[in-house]
C-alpha cells in the first residue's frame, strides 16, 4: 500500500476522488431525469448538470497524458508532491459538496422516516468503481453509495413520482436542493479552472509541445492559458506568431472616433523613449522597434487574455499618435455594464460613500480574485509592472446601476511584457500615485536588477494591505512622511526601503484583528518577497497558491487548525 503523503499515495488519491465525484454528479443527473416533479424546470436543470460534468470531464484532462477520462495516477506523479496536495485539496473540496448535499437527505430523513438500507449495489447509470472508495491514500468514503441507500432498487425503467421514492429522499431531490447543489457544482468547477495555469506550469506543459497541442482540442480556458503561454515564449525568443493572433492597429482618425465614444475604456501607453537622452539613429529605432514589436506584442497579449474571460477587458483596438510618440488601447466595457465609467479599487477606498464600502466577505472576495489573476498571468508567462489599486476596476450593472463587486477587472497593462523579456530604466523623480507600490529596487537611479515576478507580488501585497486596512497606500506613505517629518525639522527624504518596512510594520500591527492571520502572512510574504527561492524552478506556482492565493480566500479566516499547541485552540468552543 502507497504511503499516504507519498505522491504515489496522493496521485492514487486524487483517481480515486474523482472517481467518487465523478460517479456521484452522473448519478444525481439521472435521477433527477428520471423524476416527474418540476417539469417545466427540468429540461433547464438537467442541461445545466450536464453541462457541468462536461467542464468536469474537460478540466480533468489536463491531469491525463492521453485522453483518458480522468486523472492518470503515473502523470500525477509528475508533479511536484505539494501540486499533487493541491489537486486532492480541489477534490476533496467537492467531495465536501456532496457530503453536505447527502446530509440534507439525512436532515429530511430525521422528520419523515428512516432511509432504508440498499438491497444491491449501484444501478442505473451509478459506475462500479470498486476499490476507489477505500482510505488508501486518504481517500474518503464513496459518496454515491451512501445516496443508493435511499433510492429504490428497482431499475427506473421509467419516469417515476417523489412519492415513489422513500420520505428521506424525496426531501433530497427537491427541486431546491438540487439547484443549491448546481449552484456549488458551478462554484467548484470554477476554482478548479484556477488551477490549470499552475497545473500547467507544473507540468512543464510548455516545453512540451505534443501536449500543448491536445490540450488545446479541449477549448476554453485550457487553451486560452495555452495561447497566452506561446505568445509570451514567442515573444521571449523574438519569433513570429501565427496571423491569426495578429491585431493589427487601427488609424489614428479612427482612434479619434472611439476617444469621443461610449463604453470604451482607453490607456495611454507613451514609447518610454527621450530622444534627448541618446544619438538620432539609436533613437529611430527605439521608436521603431516600440511601433513594430513591441506594442504588437503587447495588444496580442491583450486580446487573447480578454478573449479568454481570465479578468481582463477583451481589446478593441490600439493605434499610434505619430504626433507624441504614444499608443492608445481601447477596450470593450462588459455586457453586464452600464454605460458609467467604471470605478477603481482606489476610489472606493478613498470614497466615504457608504454604497461602496466593501464588507469583509467581499473584502475577501476581491483579494482572492486578484491574487488569482496575477498567478495565473504569472504562469502563462507575463509579467504586470503596474500592479496598484487603480488597475483595479469596477463596473456598474446596467440592471441594477449598483457597482458591481463580484467582477473585478485587471487593466493598466502598459508596461507589461513577457516574463523573461528585458526592461529598460531611466532615473525618475518620485511619483507617489505610483511609487509607494513598487518594490524598492525599482525606486530612484536605474539598476541592473531585471524585473521578475516577485515585484509583482510586492506590489500585490500593498494592494492587498490596502484592501485588508481599507486605507490607500498613498495615505500610509503620508503617515510615515508626517512621522518623519515630527522628528526633524529637515526636509523629509523617504526612500523605497523606508515605504517598504512602513508597510511590513503597518501588516504586523493592523491586518491580524482586521483579516486574520493567514491573511497577515499572505501580505508579509508578498512584502518580503519570501518567494524568491522558488523563482526559477517549477514549483514557484504551487508555493505562490499555497502561501498566498489560498490565505487571502475567507476560508482560511473560517479555519481553525486543531494540531495540537495551535495558538488559537483555547478559542475553539466544544
Amino acid at each position: 500500500m502507497a504511503d499516504p503523503l507519498s505522491a504515489a499515495g496522493l496521485a492514487f488519491a486524487v483517481v480515486a476522488a474523482f472517481k467518487d465525484v465523478y460517479s456521484t454528479v452522473k448519478f444525481i443527473k439521472e435521477k433527477i431525469d428520471s423524476l416527474m416533479h418540476f417539469q417545466k424546470q427540468k429540461s433547464t436543470l438537467i442541461a445545466e448538470f450536464e453541462f457541468q460534468i462536461a467542464r468536469l470531464e474537460t478540466n480533468s484532462r489536463i491531469l491525463s497524458r492521453g485522453k483518458a477520462n480522468g486523472p492518470d495516477v503515473r502523470y500525477l506523479q509528475t508533479l511536484p508532491t505539494k501540486y499533487i496536495k493541491l489537486v486532492r485539496t480541489a477534490f476533496a473540496e467537492l467531495q465536501e459538496v456532496l457530503a453536505a448535499y447527502i446530509r440534507y437527505a439525512a436532515e429530511g430523513d430525521n422528520k419523515q422516516g428512516a432511509v432504508p438500507a440498499p438491497s444491491s449495489g449501484p444501478q442505473d447509470g451509478a459506475k462500479n468503481t470498486k476499490g476507489s472508495g477505500s482510505n488508501d491514500g486518504g481517500s474518503p468514503a464513496k459518496w454515491y453509495n451512501i445516496v443508493l441507500r435511499g433510492l429504490p432498487q428497482r431499475g427506473f425503467k421509467g419516469p417515476i413520482s417523489l412519492d415513489d421514492l422513500p420520505a428521506g429522499v424525496r426531501w433530497l431531490f427537491s427541486k431546491e436542493k438540487m439547484e443549491q447543489l448546481l449552484k456549488r457544482f458551478k462554484k467548484w468547477n470554477k476554482n478548479l479552472e484556477y488551477l490549470i495555469p499552475v497545473l500547467l506550469e507544473g507540468f512543464s506543459i510548455s516545453k512540451d509541445i505534443e501536449t500543448q497541442n491536445r490540450l488545446k482540442a479541449l477549448g476554453d480556458p485550457i487553451e486560452g492559458h495555452l495561447s497566452l503561454i506561446g505568445l509570451s515564449h514567442a515573444a521571449a525568443k523574438g519569433t513570429g506568431v501565427p496571423q491569426s493572433l495578429d491585431v493589427p492597429p487601427i488609424t489614428w482618425e479612427q482612434a479619434q472616433e472611439k476617444l469621443r465614444g461610449r463604453r470604451t475604456l482607453t490607456e495611454e501607453k507613451r514609447s518610454g523613449v527621450n530622444p534627448s537622452q541618446m544619438p538620432p539613429d539609436l533613437a529611430a529605432k527605439a521608436l521603431q522597434a516600440q511601433r513594430e514589436i513591441y506594442t504588437p506584442q503587447l495588444a496580442r497579449l491583450l486580446r487573447k487574455a480578454g478573449a479568454y474571460d481570465l479578468r481582463t477587458l477583451a481589446l478593441n483596438a490600439y493605434a499610434w499618435d505619430p504626433s507624441q510618440e504614444r499608443c492608445f488601447f481601447f477596450f470593450d466595457y462588459p455586457d453586464f455594464a452600464a454605460d458609467t465609467a467604471p470605478q477603481s479599487l482606489y476610489d472606493l477606498i478613498s470614497s466615504s460613500e457608504p454604497d461602496v464600502q466593501l464588507d469583509l466577505a467581499q473584502r475577501f472576495y476581491v483579494a482572492s480574485i486578484l491574487a488569482r489573476c496575477i498567478g495565473a498571468f504569472h504562469c502563462d508567462g507575463w509579467v504586470h509592472k503596474g500592479i496598484r489599486a487603480s488597475a483595479v476596476k469596477f463596473f456598474f450593472d446596467k440592471d441594477t446601476q449598483k457597482c458591481d463587486f463580484t467582477r473585478p477587472y485587471l487593466t493598466e497593462f502598459e508596461y507589461s511584457r513577457p516574463d523573461s523579456g528585458l526592461t529598460a530604466l531611466e532615473a525618475t523623480p518620485l511619483d507617489v500615485e505610483h511609487d509607494v507600490y513598487r518594490h524598492p529596487l525599482r525606486h530612484g537611479l536605474p539598476t541592473p536588477e531585471r524585473f521578475t515576478r516577485t515585484f509583482d507580488i510586492y506590489s500585490l501585497g500593498v494592494v492587498l494591505l490596502e484592501i485588508g486596512l481599507w486605507q490607500t497606500a498613498k495615505e500610509i506613505y503620508g503617515e510615515l512622511v508626517s512621522k518623519k517629518s515630527a522628528e526633524s525639522a529637515a526636509p523629509v527624504h523617504v526612500t523605497g526601503n523606508e515605504i517598504k518596512e512602513f508597510f511590513e510594520l503597518k501588516a504586523q500591527t493592523h491586518l491580524r484583528h482586521r483579516m486574520g492571520p493567514a491573511y497577515q502572512e499572505a501580505v508579509m510574504i508578498c512584502l518580503n518577497c519570501g518567494l524568491d527561492e522558488f523563482l526559477y524552478c517549477n514549483e514557484f506556482a504551487g508555493e505562490f497558491q499555497r502561501q498566498v492565493v489560498e490565505k487571502v480566500n475567507m476560508r482560511a479566516l473560517l479555519t481553525v487548525s486543531l494540531n495540537p499547541g495551535h495558538e488559537h485552540e483555547d478559542y475553539v468552543v466544544d
